[in-house]
């Protein structure tokens, strides 16, 4: 059993259907039974819309908000999105 993660956090994951690092990074934030809201730039006008206005241009692209702090990561950076959630240990990449 995975130890629970005992701060509060939001997680928003910019993609496109097209890109497989979306797909592993969707499939390990599941694995580690991470909750996360995806946003689909490319089906979705309002998504596309946000992911515009923050600059960006490509995916996966994801938005960590926890107390007080805002995170932006852009690719499928494992290991920094364990690391801003205190996962260190229990990251299997």
């Amino acid at each position: 059993m995975r130890e629970v993660i005992k701060m509060s956090y939001s997680i928003t994951v910019y993609t496109n259907p097209f890109c497989g690092h979306c797909y592993a990074l969707k499939a390990w934030l599941k694995e580690m039974e991470i909750n996360f809201i995806e946003r689909d730039i490319v089906n979705d006008v309002s998504a596309a819309q946000e992911f515009r206005e923050l600059g960006q241009k490509y995916t996966p692209f994801t938005v960590i908000e926890t107390v007080g702090e805002r995170h932006e990561i852009l690719g499928a950076n494992i290991k920094k999105i364990a690391r801003i959630l205190s996962l260190d240990k229990d990251v299997i990449v």
